[in-house]
């Protein structure tokens, strides 16, 4: 039995330390689509956006992923998806 979060679970395996099991995260086989019916956001589709629609659409999109990956029971959120402003707005929200 698993008595760990998944966030103590990635950061003991970080600091290479054994966790009750493995950290698990998604990589590139978007569940995200397949279980929850829509993708994550991608840079594409922020660009020509403006500043309040990108803001809007990153945070909704923060809170999209939470959702996706703490039914998953996923120890790491990757943002991959995003270029680096993207990636830090997520991080904010």
């Amino acid at each position: 039995m698993n008595t760990m979060t998944p966030r103590e679970r990635a950061a003991l395996a970080l600091d290479r330390r054994q966790p009750d099991s493995v950290p698990t995260f998604e990589l590139e086989f978007q569940l995200s689509d397949e279980m929850f019916g829509r993708p994550f956001l991608t840079h594409r589709d922020l660009k020509d956006k403006s500043a309040a629609e990108r803001d809007r659409l990153i945070k909704e999109n923060a809170e999209f992923m939470i959702q996706v990956y703490d039914a998953l029971e996923y120890s790491i959120i990757p943002v991959h998806y995003l270029d680096m402003d993207g990636i830090k707005a997520t991080a904010r929200h």
